[in-house]
């Protein structure tokens, strides 16, 4: 752990330097080119093949999952100071289509402290006699987690959100993959739960199109997260590589790297959905980024002996492609910092000319790639939709879509800077979202 930040602080501090150097020799310009080229040939090149695989095994990636009752599940579900969510979650799961003899549900209260949460656990323990209570000092959501899958009695261990709501045959889907014993894990389809606000429709559309890239990252072999909002594990597998890492800020993801490279496949499910309510406001969503960004980085960093080629497409798609989409989010940061540098008068000007100043080659070029982008973007929504028996896309969501790839993807840039702040200033991992 120790280890791993001093990398990461190292990586920030070169960013800043070169920063620094740009500015000191003037080369802005040229520099800010020259990362956009290799960041959009980047990004072609990654689409490309993942379309390419999208119609090619195209069988494989939209099957339908089978069902299957036949082995015994723990659900575990890490809490801490929950509301009324915590109910639509439980009542969900006491509702769902598998015998009542064959699963148990595990709360683990992670040290919660206030009273809403004590008083709905209460409320529960008595209401459902399939469900056991396990209170801890706090200590973060994996290590929750851990305890609650060292107390189970299920050969399947379904993790799920406190803030997340399983559909009635989920269960049964993710239950089916497991008739492979060299299946470890199963990712569930985690959708938008409130997509009532251009913040959250945003993420809807994002959430949707990775649940298609993740299907065809399974296709190589090279899952790199099983969601906490819903997954599903052997028991034996999870045990036998160590439980969740609870130095990591990214628990789900260390866990599916540290799987596969233990031998095990992980699968993933378009069809076992379970919705989960996203952040509503822009300081929730930076928090949440931040944590993403920062416990991908961690992960790299920690499972460093991945980046040999001798772990074929793991290495390819479960690293190096990953850590490659770094580079398009770093550069093109880059290039819109550097562009005000090298038209850091722009707001003493008037008229036309801003108009022109604003005309530059790398928005121009953005702005296509993002028109090329849309149809395929709309394609993978509509698969979700139709599996999920939902009208697909109309005309008028065209817009939630270009505000997604717009407005949406470029707050990601701005999200760096929260980062470096983090990183320099921030030593806790728990629960950053609450």
């Amino acid at each position: 752990m120790k280890n791993e930040k001093i990398y990461v602080r190292l990586f920030l501090f070169a960013i800043v330097l070169a920063i620094v150097l740009i500015i000191l020799f003037n080369i802005a310009k040229p520099v800010r080119y020259v990362l956009a080229v290799i960041s959009f040939f980047i990004v072609f090149i990654l689409s490309f093949v993942f379309i390419y695989k999208l119609i090619s095994a195209q069988d494989t990636v939209l099957r339908d999952s089978k069902k299957s009752y036949d082995k015994y599940i723990s659900f575990v579900i890490p809490v801490y100071n929950e509301g009324d969510d915590l109910r639509l979650c439980l009542d969900s799961i006491e509702n769902i289509e598998y015998p009542k003899d064959k699963y148990e549900i595990i709360v683990v209260d992670d040290g919660s402290n206030n009273p809403i949460t004590a008083q709905i656990l209460e409320e529960y323990s008595k209401k459902y006699s399939n469900i056991k209570i396990i209170r801890k000092d706090n200590g973060g959501a994996a290590s929750a987690r851990n305890l609650g899958i060292i107390n189970s009695n299920g050969e399947i261990i379904i993790t799920i959100d406190s803030d997340s709501i399983i559909d009635k045959d989920a269960p049964a889907k993710l239950v089916s993959y497991f008739d492979d014993p060299q299946v470890a894990a199963v990712t569930g389809s985690v959708r938008v739960l409130n997509p009532d606000r251009p913040l959250t429709k945003w993420q809807s559309i994002e959430y949707d199109i990775i649940l298609v890239y993740r299907r065809i990252l399974e296709v190589f072999d090279s899952i790199y997260v099983t969601p906490g909002g819903l997954s599903a594990f052997r028991k034996e597998a999870i045990m036998k590589v160590g439980l969740f890492d609870t130095n990591s800020l990214t628990e789900d993801q260390e866990i599916a790297l540290k799987l596969q490279k233990a031998g095990y496949k992980i699968m993933a499910t378009l069809d076992a959905f379970a919705y989960t309510r996203v952040p509503d406001s822009l300081n929730k969503l930076v928090k949440q980024r931040v944590r993403w960004i920062r416990g991908g980085i961690w992960n790299r960093l920690k499972h460093r002996d991945l980046l040999n080629p001798k772990w074929g497409n793991l290495f390819i798609f479960g690293y190096v492609t990953d850590l490659i989409f770094f580079i398009p989010f770093i550069t093109f940061f880059l290039t819109i910092f550097l562009f005000i540098i090298d038209n850091y008068i722009w707001f003493f000007r008037l008229g036309p000319e801003v108009m022109f100043l604003s005309i530059d080659h790398f928005l121009i070029s953005t702005l296509v790639f993002w028109i090329i982008l849309l149809p395929w973007q709309i394609f993978m929504i509509n698969v979700l939709r139709e599996k999920a028996n939902e009208q697909k896309v109309k005309i008028k969501e065209i817009f939630d879509f270009i505000g997604f790839m717009i407005i949406f993807g470029w707050a990601w840039f701005l999200v760096w800077a929260f980062v470096i702040y983090k990183e320099l200033t921030v030593q806790g991992n728990r629960w950053e979202t609450r």
